[in-house]
């Protein structure tokens, strides 16, 4: 697994991490700025562009935590600490001590 290749990347962004856990690049980042322009724009065609854009960059992000299995692993913690999924995703380490005691 690529667990330990990612402790060594000197980035975490996207365009950093898809190559070492999806074994294929990411799609090339946008401006949000420039995406709304073209979303705001009154050619069709402009608008199929950025929500492409947008749908390709979440589908990457979403195979990065199915691929690490970040879901999984978080379930895991919870069920070892006796917390709900979703403290074991969003709180800190002290939450986790303090479930513990």
């Amino acid at each position: 697994r690529g667990d330990a290749l990612l402790v060594r990347l000197l980035s975490h962004d996207l365009a950093a991490v898809a190559p070492v856990v999806l074994k294929r690049r990411a799609p090339p980042t946008h401006d949000r700025a420039e995406l709304a322009q073209l979303f705001a724009a009154p050619e069709v065609d402009a608008r199929v562009a950025a929500v492409t854009h947008v749908l390709a960059e979440t589908t990457c992000g979403l195979e990065i935590v199915a691929g690490l299995d970040v879901v999984g692993r978080a379930a895991e913690l919870g069920r070892l600490l006796g917390m709900p999924l979703a403290d074991a995703l969003t709180r800190g380490s002290q939450h986790r001590v303090e479930a513990i005691l």
